[in-house]
């Protein structure tokens, strides 16, 4: 049994799933991101809403039971910049534009219909807000504890997505997935070609739909950026397209140049400067935000043992 969380890898989870479910696949690298929310396998996943109480009490009691975690300072900054920094026309529309109408009056479009512009310490105060209210529940905004309340599952292990290639490489080889774990524990440069591949086709994915809010460049810059902050290409390498030659650029001249900024990467270096900005996102936070952050925050430190008031956001 696994209970998966936003932001914690859930995808990688979701498309190893669906390689142990279909022979026609080796690797969870061979099946797109996108289409691990889709496909007639996930509409017949099985879950503990599906079967009775007392077959759930027997599952519960008998199978084994993992799920993984993330420092929660992290996560919601990783929410941030993959839901509303990143060119992501679902969540301008959605999540972002309903931030805006909330902490921006009055409002004028384009900030109506984008969603796009808005700010890490708008989310913290919307995270802060509807903790409270309960209105508007994203999951990927929703404490660690409250999607898989670990308290009452006893989880058999409690993986981390700071050590997650040796937790995932033990839970592959409990489950009998071998080959799966051979893959990500020896071939780091698929698991990043492979993230590239992910991103930049949600780039082009969203092109259209984002247009309205910024051209193509400006989205361009913005995903390089991210790619930048998480570390996948060196932070010290801009952009090597214009203006002028974004118009023709297609993902396979974009994938290159990812390749080629990610070549002689310091691991160590990328890591700090991904430290550096989340601590400038931090710090636009009132002290009066960050202890109420703090409180949203504490059951996950408590329970899973991060650090709740970290040097770098509180200091």
């Amino acid at each position: 049994m696994f209970c998966g969380v936003e932001k914690i890898a859930l995808t990688f989870w979701r498309r190893v799933f669906r390689v142990l479910n279909d022979s026609l696949h080796f690797s969870p690298f061979d099946i797109h991101p996108f289409l691990a929310y889709q496909g007639e396998e996930f509409a017949h996943v099985m879950t503990l809403a599906d079967v009775s109480t007392n077959e759930r009490q027997s599952y519960i009691r008998n199978f084994e039971r993992f799920m993984f975690t993330r420092d929660p300072y992290e996560r919601l900054f990783s929410a941030y910049i993959d839901k509303l920094y990143f060119p992501n026309g679902n969540y301008w529309q959605s999540l972002g534009g309903y931030i805006v109408k909330l902490y921006r009056k009055p409002f004028n479009p384009p900030y109506k219909v984008c969603g796009h512009n808005v700010t890490f310490k708008e989310l913290a105060q919307f995270v802060i807000d509807n903790q409270k209210s309960l209105y508007y529940r994203d999951n990927h905004l929703i404490p660690i504890y409250e999607h898989c309340r670990p308290c009452d599952m006893n989880y058999t292990f409690v993986g981390r997505l700071e050590n997650f290639r040796n937790d995932a490489n033990f839970i592959l080889h409990k489950i009998g997935a071998e080959r799966i774990s051979n893959v990500i524990q020896n071939n780091r440069s698929a698991v990043i070609f492979d993230l590239f591949v992910q991103d930049v086709y949600f780039l082009f994915y969203f092109r259209s739909e984002v247009s309205t809010c910024m051209n193509f460049y400006q989205s361009l810059q913005r995903f390089w950026n991210v790619m930048r902050i998480r570390g996948l290409i060196d932070n010290n390498i801009y952009m090597p397209f214009t203006e002028e030659t974004s118009i023709s650029l297609t993902q396979e001249d974009l994938l290159r140049a990812l390749l080629e900024a990610s070549r002689n990467i310091s691991k160590i270096k990328s890591r700090h400067y991904r430290k550096q900005i989340m601590k400038e996102a931090y710090m636009t936070l009132t002290t009066s935000m960050r202890n109420e952050l703090r409180t949203i925050f504490q059951p996950d430190c408590d329970i899973f043992g991060y650090d709740c008031t970290p040097e770098y956001i509180f200091s």
